[in-house]
């Protein structure tokens, strides 16, 4: 994936705790950048009438709590896959 001095510098800003991202962009990334990216937009990414019902509902929301307790305290409570939920908690 990165080229040989690329995982290097990743690996050492890894260790400084550089390698941050702020919440607001991590879940665009997963969401409206995602769907993007991959040219699907009109179908997915963003909740709209019309778009792919495929969603997940979490126990708080992300940008309400700090950013080092997420991992350990936002648990996944569904998943929604074409309007069907496909996983409950």
């Amino acid at each position: 994936m990165f080229p040989r001095r690329g995982k290097e510098i990743y690996r050492i800003l890894r260790a400084q705790g550089k390698m941050t991202a702020r919440i607001e962009d991590a879940l665009a990334a997963y969401t409206v950048n995602g769907a993007y990216s991959s040219y699907e937009e009109a179908l997915k990414g963003s909740i709209t009438v019309g778009k792919l019902a495929d969603m997940v509902v979490l126990s708080a929301n992300p940008l309400k709590i700090p950013a080092a307790s997420i991992k350990k305290d936002v648990e996944c409570l569904y998943t929604i896959v074409g309007g069907e939920v496909v996983f409950q908690r």
